[in-house]
């Protein structure tokens, strides 16, 4: 066998379970967050994050108890540099789950792949950041089979349309602030469960309060199935599968790159549109599915002019002379 290809295996091999499994975790979550709202037929639009918020505090409580990580004080200038990111949070997972009830998978899908050239422009406008012509052209094809597939959609929701575009642009903004608390730019450097633990400690009264005034706390006691055992346990596992997800997250980013967890994202996209397809029986038309393999075809190019980009690091580690 080529001692090449085995120095690759072994210098890729360990990066590839955590792209394995935040691809995975993505995947059941669309999916079973879909799956979750269709069939229990719920609007806690509120309710549902501050659930998954609190099990995610308690689940990291309960880490720090049993000493697997410290818990980070709550001070002032915890709150100054981490309200805004709860709150940004919080925006965008509400918006998030609007599209995601109003608008078909595969097409929410598609909508939310608007993010990636989104962050490029951002940072070029922000940071001074260039793409090359081939990086820009992939993602201009991107773009495009998202409008072909949008103004084909037989499924049209402008309502869940509105939410998605909105719910990209507060990623983004909820990307780049991350991005500047841990690289210490705006006070103190945060690390990744810091920021996980900050984030979801101040969303918990934030979206109580908001459930509140807006009545939907009062709503969500008057459920129909509030007491059913089946849906009890599909909010607990919903809560529970955003834990894991974000754990993914944060090993598949710790242990390579955003590349790779871009490279993960898209991956899970193709296999979660086609399980939309299947699972839910989306209608959909030619022009529709045309512009679904564009934009998969847009997302495909920007992925493989970036791994070609990362492969030569690989080879260098590998040709680089072993020290006696």
């Amino acid at each position: 066998s080529d001692p090449g290809i085995m120095e690759k295996l072994k210098i890729w091999g360990p990066t590839l379970w955590p792209c394995v499994l935040y691809g995975s975790c993505a995947c059941l979550l669309h999916l079973g967050n879909k799956a979750f709202f269709s069939f229990w037929d719920f609007t806690g639009t509120f309710t549902f994050p501050l659930v998954q918020s609190v099990v995610v505090c308690s689940f990291m409580g309960l880490a720090a108890t049993a000493g697997l990580w410290k818990l980070p004080p709550i001070d002032r200038s915890a709150v100054i540099q981490m309200l805004p990111l709860s709150l940004l949070g919080i925006a965008n997972t509400v918006f998030g789950l609007l599209g995601l009830r109003h608008c078909s998978l595969p097409m929410y899908l598609v909508l939310r792949r608007m993010v990636t050239p989104m962050v490029l422009l951002c940072e070029y406008l922000c940071w001074g950041n260039k793409q090359s012509t081939a990086v820009v052209s992939s993602l201009g094809l991107l773009a495009l089979g998202s409008i072909v597939a949008g103004a084909s959609d037989m499924n049209l929701d402008i309502y869940g349309y509105g939410c998605t575009v909105l719910a990209n642009i507060l990623t983004v903004t909820y990307t780049m602030y991350m991005k500047e608390l841990s690289s210490g730019k705006m006070g103190p450097k945060r690390e990744v469960f810091e920021i996980m633990f900050y984030n979801s400690f101040f969303t918990v009264p934030a979206l109580g309060v908001v459930s509140a005034v807006t009545g939907e706390f009062s709503q969500t006691l008057q459920y129909q199935h509030l007491h059913a055992v089946g849906f009890q346990a599909s909010l607990l596992l919903a809560s529970s599968m955003a834990i894991i997800y974000q754990l993914s997250a944060v090993w598949c980013t710790t242990k390579n790159s955003p590349l790779a967890l871009s490279i993960a994202g898209n991956v899970k996209d193709i296999v979660a549109s086609a399980g939309g397809f299947f699972f839910f029986g989306t209608s959909h038309s030619l022009l529709n599915c045309v512009g679904l393999v564009i934009s998969f075809a847009g997302a495909y190019w920007y992925i493989l002019l970036k791994a070609r980009a990362a492969i030569p690091r690989a080879d260098k580690l590998v040709s680089k002379p072993k020290q006696e």
